[in-house]
């Protein structure tokens, strides 16, 4: 009778210890997933980490929750960290995966629970709170409000700044191209001057008619000073540039003063030829009037200019002719004499 007992009792025990151990075992192969937040309070814009810890066996072939822009309506997930994979004892791994959130839209906002498919099987997660205040209307001053993210400079396109370069090299080369067609011009223009029957006239044969029809028409005894010294000096202008090829119209008195004293032949009577210039400066310029004598004075030293300086031509035996000023002819005599 007691053995019998006793055979029952056994019996019992390994029933219950055989139970036991199937039910450690099934705890062993269970999928567990667990889902964690930084922070539960969260101010508009603000910005925190949601993370996933799913606990399987290793080779399990698991259905991970999959999110997208966002998780429930008015919190939106802003980018998905990578899967990191550690490995446990008793042949078990653990899956980590991190999501970045934010919300836009103060409320208190209720997670529902993440789900994981392990073959015909479905485990779900712990379900979270998200609160998400805003800044009070009145907010005093020393709250610091700061962008979500720093402003973000556009990137260097070369070809929305092509004109920057374009242009100035565009205005340069229309400068360089004018430049160089007026000089051809004025080149082109200088050697096919037509030959009229005035340049076959002396420079100074010229400049002593012009100088004879302003001494006859007495302009400055009518009161018509400027245009009197304007008339003069055009004369001497003109004559310097068919004697001497200088540009003299295009030059100011100092200019042209500067060009006569070089001027070999043009020294016994620069000094006077100067005051002439700036008296014509002083009358055209500074409106001032000279007295009658002082117009009639400027005038013979118009005339002794063109006269000492212009160009003779001489006719010595085997030549057919030479241009030589008076003081040439002068030093030709002097040595003939000799």
């Amino acid at each position: 009778m007691a053995k019998q007992i006793f055979r029952k009792q056994r019996n019992w025990i390994a029933a219950l210890l055989l139970a036991f151990i199937s039910v450690q075992g099934l705890k062993a192969e269970q999928t567990f997933i667990e889902a964690s937040i930084d922070s539960t309070i969260l101010m508009i814009g603000q910005q925190s980490l949601l993370h996933l810890n799913i606990t399987a066996d290793r080779g399990k072939v698991l259905q991970l929750p999959v999110l997208t822009d966002t998780i429930t309506a008015g919190i939106e997930v802003l980018n998905s960290g990578k899967i990191d994979t550690f490995l446990l004892d008793n042949n078990r791994m653990q899956l980590r995966q991190s999501f970045m959130v934010t919300s836009f839209d103060s409320a208190l906002y209720y997670i529902p629970p993440f789900k994981v498919i392990d073959g015909i099987d479905t485990v779900f997660s712990n379900s979270l709170a998200l609160k998400v205040a805003t800044y009070p209307i009145d907010a005093p001053n020393e709250i610091e409000i700061f962008d979500i993210k720093e402003a973000w400079k556009p990137p260097f396109v070369f070809s929305d700044y092509i004109w920057w370069f374009i242009a100035p090299l565009l205005l340069v080369l229309v400068g360089l191209a004018a430049w160089l067609i007026v000089r051809y011009l004025r080149k082109h223009r200088k050697e096919h001057v037509e030959i009229t029957p005035e340049m076959l006239i002396p420079a100074h044969e010229l400049a002593m008619k012009a100088l004879d029809e302003i001494k006859q028409e007495k302009i400055w005894h009518q009161g018509r000073v400027k245009e009197y010294y304007t008339r003069l000096t055009d004369v001497l202008r003109v004559y310097l540039e068919n004697r001497y090829g200088i540009d003299a119209m295009e030059m100011t008195s100092s200019e042209i003063i500067e060009s006569v004293r070089n001027i070999e032949e043009a020294r016994p009577i620069f000094d006077r030829f100067k005051e002439l210039l700036i008296m014509a400066d002083f009358v055209k310029f500074a409106k001032y009037t000279p007295i009658p004598d002082e117009n009639e004075s400027l005038l013979y030293t118009a005339y002794s200019f063109v006269d000492t300086t212009k160009k003779l031509e001489v006719k010595e035996e085997g030549n057919t002719g030479n241009s030589l000023t008076d003081s040439e002819v002068k030093d030709n005599e002097q040595s003939e004499n000799s």
